[in-house]
């Protein structure tokens, strides 16, 4: 009898690894804001990130107009790592240690261009911040320093 449920045990494992294998991406799935009381939080984000030597955040949007202050996404706090977009389609990319000191990348005008999907990653690899558009490195320059917020929301 042991070795008939271990052998069950083991087939219904297989079976739900096989099916977690099988799951298709779904298209068109996005979060569509209106400007009224939208938004997306992950209390306490930043504990995820907190203490590491780098990270990367990374989305995609696509922004029905330009609009200066619509934040992109990040953790905003006495600790900072996110992306607001200012006027004229550009991105403020800030990165704030855990001693406040403010490191931050602008963008030229047009980066983020109105009705198009676009894809955004912003790096830090424990000496540079990076920001990539589409894969290609928008722009960078040299950073230092910790993120330990674990309280900070996403």
């Amino acid at each position: 009898m042991e070795k008939l449920y271990n052998k069950s045990r083991l087939f219904l494992m297989l079976m739900m690894i096989t099916a977690s294998f099988g799951l298709r991406a779904q298209s068109n799935q996005y979060l569509h804001f209106d400007k009224v009381d939208d938004h997306v939080l992950l209390e306490n984000g930043s504990q995820y990130l907190a203490n590491a030597p780098g990270m990367t955040i990374a989305g995609w949007f696509y922004d029905d107009q330009l609009e200066y202050g619509q934040g992109l996404m990040g953790f905003r706090g006495t600790q900072g790592f996110y992306l607001i977009q200012l006027g004229e389609g550009k991105i403020e990319c800030r990165f704030v240690n855990s001693s406040n000191v403010l490191f931050e990348y602008v963008t030229p005008a047009n980066t983020i261009i109105p009705q198009v999907w676009q894809h955004f990653a912003w790096v830090y690899d424990g000496a540079d911040i990076k920001l990539y558009g589409k894969g290609n490195l928008k722009g960078q320059m040299a950073a230092n320093g910790n993120f330990t917020a674990t309280d900070s929301p996403f």
